[in-house]
């Protein structure tokens, strides 16, 4: 589907529900991944270079974490006041909005919040 694609839009790969996946299969899912868009040419959004050192600092290991592995929850706790989005599961909790669990604060941050102007431009 990629293949049909990346000449129309960018593409930005999502691994959905990952925490259905261990720390392992999860590396070795990503790099399956980057090594088939490789071998089928596939064209990929490509994230802005930056000059300024404090976004190169902020931005750099948030797009590192590329394809982005996310874990999404409807499920809402609040806890000290905050509300956050969870997934609760027999062995713990997952934080939708929490980098060690999973990317959705690195694709967030990355793509809407930083760079949807460039985004947008380069659909046209």
């Amino acid at each position: 589907m990629m293949k049909k694609l990346h000449d129309r839009v960018n593409v930005i790969p999502v691994i959905a529900k990952a925490d259905t996946l261990t720390e392992s299969e999860l590396s070795h899912f990503k790099k399956q991944i980057i090594k088939e868009i490789d071998e089928n040419n596939i064209k990929l959004y490509k994230f802005p270079d930056t000059e300024d050192d404090d976004e190169k600092r902020q931005f750099g290991p948030l797009r590192e974490r590329f394809p982005f592995a996310v874990v999404g929850s409807n499920q809402v706790r609040e806890i000290n006041g905050r509300r956050f989005r969870v997934r609760d599961y027999s062995w713990g909790t997952v934080e939708v909005e929490n980098l060690q669990h999973n990317d959705f604060i690195a694709l967030r941050d990355t793509v809407i919040r930083y760079y949807i102007f460039n985004y947008v431009m380069n659909l046209r």
